[in-house]
This record gives structure tokens, sequence and C-alpha cells, in this order.
């Protein structure tokens, strides 16, 4: 009998890469073809495959009076100004939830995936997938995760603890639309350029010329055809944050795309070993890598979309293969 999946995911937001890809798993999951795939957001990607469980409205309540005072709970929220006690009605119901999703779902033939950031067992779930997407503590979470727990790796580079086993990469990406969205126009009157801050905050935030456009508030408000075409309009982008893919999309519109490198792990040194991307620049004295390197950004992403879809579907098999139903 297959396993039902479910996602321990927010709502879906374009701008953050680890949402993107928890969300894009259930996609791809869907396309091996699991029959049961749930995400815990209210807004979905509509491109991608997968079903919404909305935590404030879950579809699976009966008539029961614990369901009856969850969605009070979710009522009284609404009129509630102080924040203080919006949270304690929010974890009150997350106490709740899993007595009711397990009503629904079968505890036992159901895997529950969430990322690094999440502390304790995601919807008091038997199967567990952990999926290291970032250094455990960077973002949240504090790298530690249940004995029984099976542990992914987004990328090598992000630690586990040696007392844990991984069981293998996960690298989920919509590369191919990527690859079809961001092309260079090749347009005569580019100008200028913009700068991202994002995860770089911590950095200097000197190293951009004085009227270079700051996109951070732009980004959230576009979609990528937009972004597209706002790098088709730019010669130069500068990113502090040394690992959105925002610098990767530049390059790929024809932009002088350059991260700033950060201290410790996020050094010039270290980005070079573990995170090289070809036509993009580490800092401002690296322009023979990008003359040398720039041809093969495309044909490479096309390699690594294999390369990461073969990571789902290997997953994908552990899963079925791996995880008991009792």
């Amino acid at each position: 009998m297959p396993l039902t999946y479910i996602i321990e995911a927010p709502d879906y937001d374009k701008n953050i890469g680890g949402v993107c890809a928890l969300h894009f798993l259930a996609d791809r999951l869907v396309s091996l073809g699991a029959e049961d795939v749930f995400i815990t957001a209210s807004t979905l990607n509509q491109r991608w495959q997968g079903k919404s469980i909305c935590k404030d409205h879950p579809f699976f309540l009966s008539n029961g009076w614990l369901d009856k005072f969850y969605l009070f709970l979710t009522a009284i929220r609404q009129y509630v100004f102080f924040n203080t006690f919006k949270r304690k009605l929010r974890r009150l119901q997350k106490r709740i939830l899993p007595n009711l999703l397990w009503n629904y779902f079968d505890r036992e033939k159901t895997v529950v995936i969430c990322g690094e950031i999440f502390v304790g067992i995601p919807l008091n779930a038997k199967h567990v997938v952990r999926w290291i997407m970032n250094t455990p503590g960077l973002c949240g979470g504090n790298g530690l995760y249940g004995e029984s727990d099976h542990i992914f790796q987004y990328h090598p580079w992000y630690e586990v603890d040696e007392r844990y086993e991984v069981k293998g990469l996960l690298t989920a990406i919509d590369l191919e639309f990527q690859l079809k969205t961001y092309r260079n126009k090749n347009l005569a009157n580019r100008k200028g350029g913009a700068y991202l801050v994002r995860k770089g905050r911590h950095k200097k935030l000197d190293q951009h010329p004085a009227h270079f456009v700051h996109i951070d508030p732009l980004q959230e408000k576009m979609n990528d055809q937009e972004a597209a075409d706002f790098f088709n309009g730019i010669e130069t982008f500068i990113s502090y944050d040394d690992m959105t893919f925002m610098s990767v999309q530049a390059a790929l519109c024809g932009c002088k795309s350059i991260i700033i490198p950060g201290e410790g792990d996020r050094s010039l040194e270290n980005l070079k070993k573990v995170n090289r991307i070809n036509g993009v620049a580490y800092g401002f004295d690296d322009e023979e890598w990008v003359q040398s390197t720039t041809h093969l950004l495309r044909p490479h992403l096309e390699t690594l979309n294999a390369e990461n879809l073969g990571t789902i579907k290997a997953f994908y098999e552990y899963c079925e293969g791996s995880i008991p139903r009792s």
C-alpha cells in the first residue's frame, strides 16, 4: 500500500527558497506516483501539484466536540488583539491538531516531512523525514532530531551532528521553469545595477554604488517574468546573500552577477570550494572566472536539474521501500 506524505510547510512564498523547495517536493512526489501528498499550508503554487491542509480549517474535521472546539479557537483568534494571547491559542491548536489529524490519516502509513528549523516531532508523527536545508541554528532549529528520524540533506555543506545517520541527498528546485523564464534578451540599453541583502544583513553593506537599486522590497512584489525583465535591464547585480538563487537568475539574464563573501564558512575560500557557480563572481576580483565559465552556466543547470530530480526519485524509492507499514 502506498504511503501518504504530509509536508510541514508555511504558505507558499516565492521569495523564500526553503518554502519553495518544500512545496516543489510535493509536486515531484505526485509526479513520481505518490497518490496522497499534502502540504500544511493554505496558499499553494498553482503550477505545482499537492493538496492543502489549512491549519485554520482542516478539511478532515468531523462533528466531534474537540473538532468544534478547534474551529472555535480559530474563530476567536481574529478578535484577539494581544499577540501573546494569540500565540497561546495557536499553541493550544498545535497540541490538539495531531489528535484530529490521526483520526483521518493512518499514522502507521504516513510520512511527515519537515525542515531542520522544526523543533520537536511534527504532528506527533511516527515516521518523520528531517530535511536539512540550511545549517541548523542559522535560521532556526537546534540541530536536535529524533533517533528514528530519516535525515536527508539539501546540500552536503549543511552540517548534521555525527550522532545522526544521513540517508542521502534531497534537492528540489524547479530548474526547468527557471531556465525557461530567466534568459538573456541581449538588450542594448542596459544601465545601472541593483543589490540584494536578505540573509547577508550581518555583513557591511557598503560594497555597492550608492545609486544601485535596493531590490529586496521590489523582489517581494515581482513575479518571475517581471524579475527576468528587471535583470535584463541592468548591468550589474550584487548580492550580500551568498546562498540566494537570484545570483544565478541574474547571470542567466546576462547581468554581471557578484556575490559578496562573508566570514567563517561563508568566507571567499569556502564559498569557492563548496558552492562555486559558473558565470557568477565571488567578490570583485573574479573576472577571469566569470569570463571563462559564463557559457557553461545554462548547460550545467540543465545537467543539475536531471541530478536533482534523481535525488527526489531516490528519496521516494527510499520511503516506499524502507519505511515500514504496520
